[in-house]
């Protein structure tokens, strides 16, 4: 019940940001940058995935090392949830969801895989990517504005039958050591 009680008061914590948003002239939204440490982010993240999706169970492999971003708090954990939502109606009882911290070329990628039943690929080619129009890009638009705003990127890759990755992919200007503040 208390993983349930977390991500129900995560959700109205959200709720009230975005109103205090929305409430700002023009509607306008702004990041509120601060010192971030993505594996707690991504734990919380894991939990209220789990607590939505009770009686289903899915196994969960989490990154060994912390990094630290400088980023908006609320919208990672916003982005993430979608990536995770994504990640957890696409697979079945009991399928694995792995979270990783992987370096790339000027930057590091928060990598979201599982082995669910990845997304119907058009042209038949067998990858779908976020270009698509429909399906992932639709529900992960909103995540990709927010890592465009963050000066990042989000990448999808998916394979019928196999499952996907999605990279969440910051630039290296928001990595900061454990030790910065």
């Amino acid at each position: 019940l208390s993983a349930e009680l977390a991500a129900a008061s995560a959700q109205l914590l959200e709720i009230a940001d975005a109103l205090q948003d929305r409430a700002l002239p023009g509607g306008a939204r702004t990041l509120r940058e601060a010192r971030v440490e993505v594996l707690a982010l991504a734990e919380e993240a894991v939990a209220a995935a789990v607590a939505l999706l009770a009686p289903g169970r899915r196994h969960w492999r989490m990154p060994e090392a912390a990094a630290w971003l400088w980023a908006d708090r609320r919208a990672l954990r916003h982005v993430l949830g979608r990536v995770l939502a994504d990640a957890v109606r696409n697979t079945r009882n009991d399928d694995w969801i792995e979270i990783a911290l992987r370096p790339v070329e000027g930057g590091l990628a928060l990598v979201v895989e599982d082995e669910g039943v990845g997304f119907a690929a058009p042209g038949g080619d067998g990858v779908a990517l976020a270009a698509d129009s429909r399906g992932i890009g639709l529900r992960l638009a909103l995540a990709r504005s927010l890592m465009e705003a963050h000066g990042g990127r989000l990448d999808v890759e998916a394979l019928p039958k196999v499952g996907s990755r999605i990279s969440l992919v910051f630039p290296a200007a928001r990595l900061r050591p454990d030790t910065e503040e």
